[in-house]
């Protein structure tokens, strides 16, 4: 059995994946672990690239293929291969420091749960001000207002940075049925708090976020995130993935009052009314998508 799992999703990002891997690989102690790389049905040349890193890798560097079948489904595929005892898990566009698995192992010696690490914008990227909107009020995780060490709760299960014991999660695994992007993390947090697990935060085991988010992809993607929303809150009643009635109101009216006054507003402040407005117009979109469809079941 290794010490530790990396376990790296991965769809069509193969420059980027190359990156991720070079950064992984002069972690001290990386010798110890493993990487497992989970290719979601990839077409650039992915697999191509793995086996020729995989023979000279510091440890163990496997990897396998499916077709494309989303996030929950690629991460269920990893958790079922790895055998570390920690298991670490980033993207493919999540570029590590240099003691950011120094710094998770450090917290599983000391410390039984979940460990989030500190993601943000990477230094070579283009950063616009919407980007730095993003995890800063936006939409994107979320650190402004946590500190090193702090507890957590199942709201800031972050899969892009995160640790836990594979003891502790043993059958656990993401939900599959969700329908669109988004909160699939956040279900597997909240199952993992259920259980009596712990989320904490450490700003040592850094890591960078390598994208690019664009103004204009907004709606699109609050739509997904609206879909998945409904399911999830369908799935787990009261848990607050759609506001209930009082704070929609509340949203409603802020939306018509940043209306009025749209031309005195910050981009900052537009970009969240427009966050919430497509949020909940997608959320009420995919309620009636859903009644219609029970009502043609019954």
């Amino acid at each position: 059995m290794a010490a530790f799992s990396i376990l790296i999703p991965t769809y069509n990002r193969k420059e980027k994946l190359q990156v991720v891997l070079d950064h992984v690989r002069t972690q001290p102690g990386i010798e110890q672990g493993e990487v497992i790389v989970g290719v979601d049905g990839s077409s650039d040349g992915t697999m191509e690239l793995l086996t020729g890193l995989s023979a000279s890798y510091p440890c163990p560097l496997s990897f396998f293929q499916i077709p494309n079948s989303g996030r929950a489904v690629i991460r269920n595929r990893l958790l079922d291969r790895a055998s570390g005892e920690i298991l670490i898990f980033i993207q493919d566009d999540i570029v590590v420091s240099e003691k950011w698995l120094e710094s998770h192992l450090q917290f599983h010696r000391q410390k039984q749960g979940a460990l989030v690490g500190l993601v943000t914008w990477y230094p070579e990227a283009t950063i616009s001000p919407y980007m730095k909107w993003l995890e800063n009020g936006g939409h994107l995780l979320d650190f402004s207002t946590v500190r090193n060490g702090q507890e957590w709760d199942f709201w800031h299960f972050y899969m892009g940075n995160i640790s836990f014991p594979r003891s502790f999660v043993a059958s656990l695994r993401f939900e599959e049925g969700i329908p669109s992007y988004g909160w699939e993390d956040i279900l597997y947090g909240y199952e993992f708090v259920s259980r009596g697990g712990k989320v904490y935060y450490s700003a040592s085991a850094l890591a960078y976020h390598w994208d690019e988010y664009r103004e204009e992809d907004l709606p699109k993607y609050m739509e997904k995130v609206g879909r998945s929303a409904v399911w999830a809150e369908k799935k787990y009643p009261g848990l607050g993935m759609v506001p209930p009635f009082c704070k929609k109101t509340i949203f409603h009216f802020l939306i018509f009052l940043g209306k009025v006054f749209w031309p005195f507003l910050s981009p900052e402040k537009k970009w969240y009314l427009q966050m919430k407005q497509y949020f909940l117009s997608a959320c009420r979109e995919e309620h009636v998508r859903m009644s219609h469809s029970s009502a043609e079941i019954s």
